[in-house]
């Protein structure tokens, strides 16, 4: 939730690299690209939650207490995935994928055989929502954000995916759509279009 308002704007369309491939990173990813504001060591948790509960000041409970991790993912993978995910469109990036593992980049053909897993559908949705994502407000967000969900719910591939996944586990999905160019620019739009009365009302 809120992805939409601070992955556009990650260095090096490293937030369109995680939206795309759903990877996980870590602390010293999570705060070098801004996605978190300060890190702590593990073993510091319950000291900083104790400072927090008696003084009520996240400033004073940080003292003393943060850290400052470097990236985990390498420096040639971070500009790798600059260069790479530089597209206006998802048909772009995939392209550059593709060629990089064509020639002979293992790390690229591993990313977009990641990439191929994911259901079609989503991919041009997330990539759409990153991309409008980066010129509208938290509100705005929040409110894309909320017309996306409702229309996936009534999606085929959002049930799909909890089967594969967390029903029969079979880690198989059988999306439908099932290619990323089936996909039309008509479809997509669907995703985005208001909800008229439905819409999420914030105050």
């Amino acid at each position: 939730v809120g992805g939409s308002a601070f992955l556009p704007h990650l260095p090096e369309h490293f937030g369109t690299y995680l939206a795309l491939t759903g990877n996980r990173i870590r602390q010293g990813d999570c705060l070098q690209t801004g996605i978190a504001t300060h890190a702590i060591k593990a073993e510091n948790k319950e000291k900083l939650r104790r400072s927090l509960i008696r003084t009520g000041n996240p400033e004073t409970a940080l003292r003393g207490k943060t850290i400052n991790p470097d990236y985990e993912t390498p420096e040639k993978t971070r500009d790798m995935i600059g260069v790479l995910f530089d597209s206006k469109t998802l048909g772009g990036c995939v392209t550059r994928l593709a060629a990089a593992g064509v020639n002979g980049s293992e790390e690229a053909q591993k990313l977009l055989d990641l990439i191929k897993t994911r259901s079609p559908t989503s991919l041009h949705v997330t990539f759409r929502q990153i991309e409008d994502g980066r010129d509208l407000d938290m509100d705005q967000c929040m409110q894309m954000e909320y017309r996306i969900l409702c229309r996936m719910q009534e999606n085929h591939d959002f049930y799909e995916g909890v089967r594969a996944l967390l029903v029969d586990k079979d880690n198989m999905p059988v999306w439908q759509p099932a290619k990323i160019d089936d996909i039309t620019p008509d479809m997509v739009d669907a995703y985005f279009a208001s909800l008229g009365e439905r819409e999420l009302q914030l105050t």
